[in-house]
């Protein structure tokens, strides 16, 4: 059990930071300080419920392939599956959350921009110099040796 922890988060983003985790529930306050700055959009590996404590978010979500728009605010309860795909068009100054994560599947991207950008580069992520390989405009999560970082399969939350 972890109990009030920093969490891993997404610089001039998302700031995340542990309440209770135990096993797959992972409870969390997330603060939104910036829209997605990209066109991708994106699931979460698990199953989750976000409460909004303060201010709000615009949210496109994309369902059978139709993008559809959500506007929320204080109070709000948004109820996501993992293979919800969507992406925070817009926020109300500083958002905070309540986020209730629970199960573990995989986390992925869609880029519907249709971008061939086929490149393996080195790069900082979280103030670490590691290689990332880019396919089709989405990274794919970086290591510190170039080979790896060919192979490596998984996306990565690092999408700028």
């Amino acid at each position: 059990m972890i109990l009030f922890k920093k969490y891993i988060s997404i610089k001039d983003f998302l700031y995340r930071y542990t309440i209770i985790k135990i096993g797959n529930l992972h409870i969390r306050l997330h603060k939104i300080v910036d829209k997605d700055r990209t066109n991708l959009y994106h699931n979460h590996p698990f199953n989750y419920i976000s409460i909004i404590l303060k201010g709000g978010y615009t949210e496109i979500c994309l369902e059978d392939g139709v993008e559809k728009i959500f506007n929320y605010g204080l109070f709000d309860i948004i109820k996501h599956d993992n293979k919800t795909y969507h992406r925070i068009d817009s926020i109300k100054s500083e958002t905070i959350t309540l986020f209730i994560a629970y199960g573990k599947y995989n986390w992925n991207a869609i880029n519907r921009d249709n971008i061939i950008e086929d490149v393996v580069v080195e790069r900082y992520v979280n103030d670490r110099k590691m290689w990332c390989k880019k396919q089709n405009g989405i990274w794919f999560i970086g290591s510190i040796n170039k080979e790896i970082a060919e192979k490596e399969t998984r996306h990565s939350i690092h999408q700028i």
